[in-house]
């Protein structure tokens, strides 16, 4: 088994967390080795681990490249091993890696240049929080959102310009018009932080709108907007369709929206396809979480713009190219793009951008070399692409035409999405035991294990199917973390035990970035694991790295087979599944203590309103006619007399 993990440079560096699911997935090992080998393009100027520090047997650094080893003999691994790098920056042209897929050439293009050589001018930025107020924010919740909104507008730069909007059922903001980010008015903004406090419902709209309504058409500066909220819309414009599709006509600046779901009751899918569909990014955040440093860590990523608006041109022989437009690239990240070329043995590179100074164009003509250690560029490729298609599916919709591409890729490419699942052959001398499910064959009758389609596991055939656990159909790694945003559930982060462990290596989590693998082999009595190759290079992060890094466990004492139990995994936390079209979605949307509203079901419900508003009194008025003349008259004359 190949396993791929793509790694997410965040704030100037580059992780790599090597897990050991040590609550279920071992006991001892006679022999535990480790090694990773680190090649980066630039220089590394600072290498560090985290765990196993007693059992790190030597490291390294030399210019570009970085190692450690660990080594230990009847040990339990009780920890992930972490590895972060961070590389100087690089030329303005950036660095490209060229490999081959059957015959056909594919590139990978990592700009991630040093601040310095962009001009002395920054690039400054108009900054607005939304933040949610509203009564489901009481408590520990609000308190962490305003100490995370103090350090954030604490750090903002005198060229930067800002304002701040509370909301809850009706929105309040700071400044209706964007101040400059000198002393005072930081000093001001955040005592109007600290007096904050809790109102009533939630009008999501309505804050957003106002935030909005605060950018002014553009003068230079990165607009940004980061919306916080735990909740559902439950006033106001709440409709899902409709809210995102004001959102679009309104954002005429087109602010990237960042969005912060907080807590088990935050409308994720929503939340997500508003961040994709206006260019920026959503993350899940935990309430049993460090709110505070996840928070404002996520808002560092995209809190010094160095350069807009970025147009990248290849060239007439280069096609599939995502993203050729990008809206801006922030300091401590970097920008990957991707794509496909004919038979050519050179790739020019045209790259317009707008830094501090104004607009730059910057040329380069690359030599193709498709070197061998180079031939993760065509996955990366893929899996960005298969990436990118999912993204567009949360706010586009589920369609066929997406959906058979996405399968191609992934037949093509080996991955494990959504959408495909992948077939281990099992060495014979471990057959018996999945055909007696996991069991001794002493031990009795084994039960019908099913695989992911339905059909029994207990097939003399040697060939079963065992799909990957692998989030948003992403390889068989994960597409998101704390990093990244989304919920996870199998991620080493999260906690939540890890599903089919006889059919691959406990799974890393990562997100856009380092390319990485491991070939998995295994024996009737001793399970080895070996993470032998891996190739990083980011969306966010310093130029692609090379990771290496081999991993060996002797001697396992799992059980009386050698092998570790099969267990199944559950769901921990809330997560995308497949999503019905939101633009034209069918499910009701439910507002929070009230009763649920469906466009098609009001369409019908006016209707009868009216003709139960005007049938019914007419009714009324007939009968009391009808009882007068019948019966009524002659009771009346009756008693007269």
């Amino acid at each position: 088994l190949r396993y791929e993990q793509m790694l997410l440079k965040q704030n100037g560096w580059h992780e790599y967390v090597l897990p050991f699911d040590y609550r279920t997935y071992v006991d001892t090992v006679d022999n535990l080795e480790i090694a990773v080998d680190v090649e980066a393009p630039e220089q590394i100027m600072n290498f560090g681990t985290r765990g196993h520090q007693d059992h790190i047997t030597d490291t390294g650094l030399d210019g570009n490249t970085a190692y450690v080893e660990v080594r230990a003999e009847d040990i339990r691994p009780f920890e992930d091993l972490v590895v972060r790098w961070r590389t100087g920056g690089g030329s303005p042209a950036g660095v490209m890696y060229f490999g081959q897929w059957n015959g056909e050439g594919y590139f990978l293009h990592v700009y991630d240049p040093d601040p310095a050589l962009l001009g002395e001018e920054p690039l400054g930025k108009d900054f607005v929080f939304v933040v949610d107020r509203s009564g489901s924010m009481s408590g520990t919740k609000f308190r962490q959102s305003k100490d995370a909104l103090e350090h954030i507008y604490g750090n903002l730069i005198p060229e930067d310009r800002f304002s701040l909007v509370q909301f809850d059922s009706r929105a309040v903001a700071y400044s209706t018009e964007l101040v400059q980010a000198d002393d005072v008015n930081i000093q001001d903004v955040l005592q109007y932080i600290s007096s904050l406090k809790i109102g009533g419902s939630t009008d999501i709209h309505a804050g957003l709108m106002m935030g909005l309504n605060i950018f002014k058409a553009d003068d230079g500066a990165v607009p940004v907007l980061v919306l916080l909220t735990d909740g559902r819309a439950n006033s106001g414009l709440y409709h899902r369709s409709s809210f995102r599709q004001d959102v679009l006509m309104r954002n005429t600046v087109n602010a990237p929206i960042f969005s912060i779901a907080l807590g088990n009751d935050a409308d994720w899918e929503f939340v997500e396809a508003l961040s994709l569909e206006n260019d920026g990014r959503a993350i899940w955040v935990g309430e049993n979480e460090a709110v505070v440093s996840v928070i404002t860590d996520f808002v560092t990523t995209f809190s010094t713009p160095l350069v807009s608006n970025l147009m990248f041109d290849y060239g007439p022989d280069v096609f599939d190219v995502h993203p050729s437009e990008v809206r801006a690239h922030y300091d401590g990240s970097e920008v990957l793009v991707a794509g496909r070329f004919s038979d050519i043995t050179e790739l020019p590179m045209t790259l317009t951008a707008t830094t501090g100074a104004g607009e730059a164009v910057t040329e380069m003509v690359f030599p193709v070399d498709g070197r061998p250690a180079h031939d993760f560029v065509p996955r990366f490729w893929a899996f960005s692409r298969i990436k990118d298609l999912e993204e567009r599916m949360i706010y586009n919709g589920t369609d066929a035409d997406t959906v058979e591409e996405i399968t191609d890729l992934a037949i093509e490419f080996h991955f494990v999405t959504d959408y495909t699942s992948l077939f281990v052959e099992l060495p014979e001398d471990i057959q018996e035991r999945f055909d007696n499910g996991g069991y001794p064959v002493a031990e009795g009758s084994a039960p019908d294990l099913k695989s992911s389609d339905g059909n029994s596991m207990n097939d003399p055939t040697g060939v079963h199917s065992l799909p990957l656990t692998s989030d948003s159909g992403s390889s068989s790694s994960q597409s998101g973390s704390p990093q990244s945003g989304s919920p996870q559930s199998g991620s080493p982060q999260s906690g939540s035990p890890q599903s089919t462990k006889d059919s691959a290596p406990p799974q890393l989590s990562g997100t856009t970035g380092s390319v990485q693998s491991s070939d998995v082999s295994y024996d009737h009595r001793v399970w080895f694991g070996e993470i032998t190759q891996a190739e990083s290079g980011d969306h966010d992060g310093d130029s692609a790295s090379t990771v290496r890094t081999a991993t060996t466990t002797k001697g396992s004492d799992l059980d009386n087979d050698g092998l570790p139990d099969i267990e199944e995994s559950y769901d921990t936390f809330p997560k995308r599944g497949d999503q019905v079209i939101l633009p034209d979605e069918q499910a009701p949307d439910v507002a929070a203590g009230s009763a649920i509203v469906v466009e098609e079901q009001a369409g019908f419900a006016v209707p009868w309103a009216a003709l139960m508003i005007v049938i019914l009194p007419m009714v009324t008025i007939i009968c009391v006619v009808v009882h007068w003349f019948m019966v009524g008259h002659e009771i009346y004359y009756k008693k007269r007399l």
